[in-house]
């Protein structure tokens, strides 16, 4: 059974090259360890050098717009951020990339941050905007629909959705990307000046949102 892995790399700056973001699956259930059949021998048993057998899997919805003055919601959190590595890779220092923001989340900043300087390096040259969520950095847990949520956030989401901002969402289908529509759905009925129902809001997020998501 094949593994997808999101590209986490850009053509522009890595060319000949595919970047992919692993993290290695482990853990124990009816006392027994248990390991990622994939993951774990990419990271353990997969010296530098060696060849193995991949595959391109094309997703055509989940692609940058054609006009670079799109507004763009990224929101992944844990390896979920490999694609916007890429966007983020591919669009770096163009002028005429309008405003976005990318939501990423992860446990703990020091142990999980995934990309961190090259995010933060990205947020301080291109002027996007960065919101991370640290869960487990506080005594209540924060995730990435906390923080498309708060009021700040929620204002500066539905004005670039206004602005025919794109929402694109990689990560966790089964309870993640429901929580996030959630959240979006919910800040278009709040934010909107023209009392949109909780149907007309469902509509408009969903005409905005690509996914680039799995479930385990």
């Amino acid at each position: 059974q094949p593994r997808f892995y999101s590209i986490a790399s850009s053509p522009n700056r890595d060319a000949g090259e595919i970047h992919i973001c692993v993290a290695a699956v482990r853990y124990e259930t009816l006392e027994r360890k248990r390991h990622g059949v994939t993951s774990c021998f990419l990271i353990d048993r997969c010296p530098i050098g060696s060849q193995i057998p991949v595959f391109i899997q094309r997703n055509p919805d989940f692609r940058l717009p054609q006009s670079p003055s799109t507004p763009k919601i990224m929101i992944g959190p844990g390896t979920g951020v490999a694609p916007f590595r890429s966007f983020i890779r591919h669009i770096y220092n163009d002028a005429s990339v309008a405003d976005s923001m990318l939501f990423f989340g992860s446990r703990h900043n020091k142990a999980d941050y995934l990309y961190g300087e090259e995010l933060e390096a990205w947020s301080k040259a291109d002027g996007c905007s960065l919101i991370t969520a640290f869960s487990r950095d506080q005594p209540e847990k924060v995730y990435v629909q906390h923080r498309i949520s708060q009021p700040e956030r929620a204002k500066r989401v539905w004005e670039l959705i206004q602005n025919d901002g794109q929402i694109y969402i990689c990560g966790d289908g089964w309870s993640m990307a429901s929580d996030v529509r959630q959240s979006l759905e919910q800040l278009a009925q709040k934010y909107s000046n023209e009392n949109l129902s909780e149907e007309d809001a469902k509509k408009l997020i969903e005409s905005r949102i690509h996914l680039d998501v799995w479930v385990v």
